[in-house]
């Protein structure tokens, strides 16, 4: 699964893709519409801060990372806590939804698209007990690239290490 971006009449839209194989070579096919893609820019005066980790479980230490992310590109935490939002653009991490003007969005961030399905992957990310430690940090990495979040090596680490705590 991937996600393919789409220009129609000027502006972008987002749609999950997979590939299957044919007799006549690889196919691919759109499978859900995910919405508008809003492109992020880094936010320069925004201070760089390390999210402090400790004493908190996978999902809680995965919001905080996210968290922090958005808000060094523009966002503002609303009082629950639980939306970030940038005029019209939400992310509520309760329903796990991405919003722009009510309605389902991606936003564009550092190479990656950040949207209900890569933010659920993220935080309900449990791997399977027959994978390797390798497998399991590939994964985990990959879905963090896909979102679009940049993490450092040490806060990496310290998240992989919650997966295990988990488990």
């Amino acid at each position: 699964m991937f996600i393919r971006a789409k220009k129609i009449k000027g502006v972008e839209y987002g749609y999950k893709v997979k590939n299957s194989w044919t007799s006549k070579g690889s196919r691919q096919k759109s499978t859900k519409y995910l919405g508008k893609i809003v492109v992020l820019i880094k936010n320069e005066t925004t201070a760089q801060q390390k999210p402090i980790l400790q004493d908190l479980d996978f999902k809680t230490a995965v919001k905080d990372i996210i968290k922090l992310e958005l808000l060094n590109h523009g966002f503002k935490e609303k009082k629950d806590k639980l939306e970030i939002a940038d005029k019209d653009l939400i992310v509520d991490f309760q329903k796990v939804k991405v919003t722009h003007s009510k309605r389902p969005a991606l936003i564009k961030i550092n190479d990656g698209y950040f949207c209900d399905e890569t933010l659920k992957k993220l935080l309900e990310y449990t791997p399977s007990a027959e994978k390797h430690e390798e497998q399991i940090g590939l994964e985990l990495a990959e879905l963090f690239i896909n979102a679009g979040i940049k993490i450092d090596h040490e806060v990496f680490v310290e998240v992989f290490e919650k997966v295990f705590e988990v488990n």
